[in-house]
């Protein structure tokens, strides 16, 4: 299909990303960071240290590469784990749905 395609255009090159921009709490004014939620928006949303310690508990917890829903985090036994469920949630959805 791109062959064929490519017989009638040229391509640019395009990534789409989705980014969730809510309040950012600490230091007034808001903050950006990628969704679906990633161990890098861990790390924007907490900052480096805080969001790596939660990314080791989750990679320790889940194994990398695998997508865990919000319903699974939140019956995590760990409570840090279960907390990061709702600020996920409230994080991302809130503002979009009604």
């Amino acid at each position: 299909m791109f062959d064929y395609l490519s017989r009638f255009t040229q391509w640019r090159d395009y990534q789409h990303r989705v980014i969730a921009n809510i309040p950012d709490e600490k230091a007034g004014g808001r903050m950006t960071y990628p969704v679906p939620f990633n161990l890098t928006s861990l790390e924007t949303a907490f900052g480096l240290e805080e969001g790596r310690r939660l990314g080791d508990k989750l990679l320790e917890a889940y194994g990398p590469e695998r997508k865990v829903t919000i319903l699974e985090l939140r019956q995590n036994a760990d409570p840090e784990i279960a907390a990061l469920a709702d600020y996920v949630c409230m994080s991302t959805c809130s503002s979009t749905t009604p």
